[in-house]
């Protein structure tokens, strides 16, 4: 009761957010009185005391419309868990304001849903939840305010959308093609650098960083496959180069036996056999050549041809002049 004083006494909002109670404008009347005693009194009983002894007819008829919007305030609360809502849905709720209070709660909930999507996905990707959101949630005053939150969260989904991305495709395994083109490349850096600017505060770097892996991976297989047409283009160039010098070695080859055969056609047949020459008795292991005509044996040696030697006739030494028949000299075989 002693804070619910002093909250009058000081013309404090009854509906407290994040930060210090605001100042209340207008006239402190039984409205306000009401909203400090269940507020922050805790009372369970002040509305059925005050629609028996202090209500006329006509502000009964307020009561009911109160506490719809007092049930959806209160669910607002337990929904946005730890983020109170801000100035935009409570002060129409203290200036009795309903139907501008079920507006701002209309966008405030939506913000949430927000939220929880994005806590899901980044409980999902082991990130850590972007600060500041809830800071701006709790300040919001107005529908901008709520409007900008929300393009924020957009923009932090997107960032982790793109996070999972990466690394999905990371995850995925690659053709032969990509890996080929994945060569000299490291698309972890990238995607390790998103993950860090998503943890500093930086969506946009996150977005960067996710984009710039999705790209590497993207053309990876393109860039494969024209290494592939180079290095194929490259090895049929080195064989056709290799049949080409085949081809001009087995083509002179053939010039020069072809050369060798209409040089021995060309060469005469018909004149003398010029036998070896004899290099004389003194050289060891030459053998004398054959007569004219002869042939060498298997064994290199050459055969002699055949001879006689006959006794030479008497001459007059042996023979007397005067026996008969007898020529003075010796006469050759």
């Amino acid at each position: 009761m002693r804070d619910v004083l002093a909250s009058a006494a000081n013309h404090r909002i009854p509906y407290v957010g994040a930060g210090p109670a605001e100042t209340a404008t207008g006239v402190s009347d039984w409205r306000r009185f009401l909203d400090q005693l269940e507020e922050l009194g805790g009372s369970t009983k002040a509305t059925s005391l005050f629609e028996t002894w202090v209500l006329g007819p006509a502000d009964r008829r307020l009561l009911p419309e109160r506490s719809e919007a007092r049930e959806r305030y209160a669910a607002l609360i337990a929904e946005g868990d730890d983020w109170l809502p801000g100035l935009i849905v409570r002060r129409p709720m203290a200036a009795w304001q309903f139907d501008d209070a079920e507006a701002a709660m209309a966008l405030a909930e939506a913000s949430l849903a927000d939220r929880d999507e994005l806590r899901a996905t980044t409980e999902e990707l082991a990130l850590t939840f972007p600060s500041g959101l809830e800071r701006s949630y709790e300040s919001a005053a107005s529908r901008s305010d709520l409007t900008q939150l929300g393009q924020r969260i957009d923009a932090w989904e997107q960032a982790a959308a793109a996070i999972r991305s990466a690394r999905d495709r990371l995850a995925v395994r690659r053709a032969p093609l990509a890996e080929l083109g994945l060569i000299g490349t490291e698309p972890d850096t990238a995607y390790r650098a998103a993950i860090a600017a998503f943890t500093a505060g930086d969506e946009e770097g996150a977005l960067a960083g996710s984009s710039a892996t999705l790209a590497v991976l993207g053309s990876a297989e393109e860039i494969g496959r024209g290494r592939a047409l180079a290095a194929g283009t490259a090895i049929v160039t080195v064989l056709l180069l290799i049949l080409l010098l085949a081809v001009y070695l087995v083509q002179r080859r053939r010039r020069r036996h072809r050369f060798v055969a209409e040089a021995a056609a060309a060469w005469p047949t018909d004149g003398p056999v010029i036998g070896p020459i004899d290099p004389g008795p003194s050289e060891p292991g030459i053998v004398a050549p054959s007569e004219p005509g002869s042939l060498p044996s298997q064994s290199g040696a050459v055969t002699p041809g055949p001879y006689a030697t006959l006794a030479a006739t008497p001459g007059p030494a042996d023979v007397g002049e005067d026996e008969p028949g007898a020529v003075g000299g010796a006469e050759p075989d």
